[in-house]
């Protein structure tokens, strides 16, 4: 085995000539290139589910069914005897489809039922997103059954549930090793956004994790809250002042230019308000340091 060292190092034809590019992986989710198929979200499903608490999972589920409609995936519903045994469908998910009635089912395989295969063909994709409940069974034999035709699918592990974590588990490394990719709620929000400067779904990303991401939308709120924290950006400029408080800034400082003015500058989403005047204090001066960097980091002239 040939081994570099500092004083002998690797001959260049032994290196390999990888010529890396910019480029997604196919292998990563898009709002384009797949389906969503939740199946069995329903009250009776609920009652038995223990790998997962049901408060978490009914939080979850909304916040798959939110990011879905928001990046526009077209997504199937599905339930199983809603009307003689298991109930509706999760409020959480109806009030984000409010216009679509769930495929209901006999079959616990959602695969077995034709109206819910041709409904999934009928959107082209190869890529197949599952999530339902329970895991060892209806998410279980959906994913075997899609993947033997030809579909490639990925199990949303914690907007799913089983009678038990055990169950769950299993079942889930069934799918794995069958083929399927484990994947989270979050982590699906996340790579369907997949870039910041995506103005047109920003709002909407940011939005869902507030309202069900735990943790990190508490700091998404923090963020914003605090010093208008925004991702879009790689250059974080320095905020003089905001549009409610340019009076009282103004007021601050005892000897204002008549020329002085406040110019407001855009850049993805970033308000920054740089003041220029004669400034004759310490403070002054110092605000007026900090506006010069932000116009420079933002290569704005006077």
């Amino acid at each position: 085995m040939l081994v570099a060292r500092a004083d002998n190092p690797v001959p260049s034809e032994t290196k390999s000539a990888i010529n890396a590019k910019a480029v997604p992986s196919p292998k990563l989710l898009t709002p384009t290139n797949h389906t969503l198929l939740m199946i069995d979200h329903q009250s009776q499903m609920a009652f038995a589910t223990a790998s997962i608490p049901i408060t978490e999972l009914r939080n979850n589920v909304a916040g798959l069914a939110k990011s879905a409609k928001a990046f526009k995936v077209p997504t199937v519903l599905t339930t199983v005897a809603a009307k003689t045994f298991s109930g509706p469908i999760f409020p959480e998910i109806q009030a984000v489809f409010p216009d679509q009635t769930p495929i209901d089912r006999t079959t616990m395989n959602a695969w077995e039922d034709q109206r819910v295969v041709d409904k999934v063909n009928s959107y082209g994709n190869k890529k197949l997103v599952v999530s339902g409940l329970w895991t060892e069974v209806c998410d279980l034999s959906a994913v075997l059954s899609a993947i033997d035709q030809g579909y490639e699918v990925y199990i949303v592990t914690d907007t799913s549930g089983g009678v038990s974590k055990e169950a769950h588990d299993m079942a889930i490394q069934r799918m794995v090793q069958a083929g399927a990719t484990p994947i989270t709620w979050m982590a699906y929000l996340l790579e369907l956004q997949r870039d910041w400067a995506r103005g047109e779904t920003y709002a909407a990303t940011t939005t869902i994790a507030k309202e069900n991401g735990g943790a990190y939308g508490l700091g998404v709120i923090y963020s914003q809250e605090m010093f208008s924290g925004h991702e879009g950006t790689t250059t974080k400029p320095t905020v003089i002042s905001t549009i409610d408080s340019r009076k009282e800034e103004k007021n601050k400082v005892t000897t204002w230019d008549k020329n002085a003015s406040i110019k407001v500058i855009q850049q993805k989403n970033w308000d920054i308000y740089i003041a220029k005047g004669v400034w004759d204090s310490p403070e002054q001066i110092q605000l007026h340091k900090d506006a010069e960097n932000a116009r420079k980091a933002l290569n704005v002239s006077h």
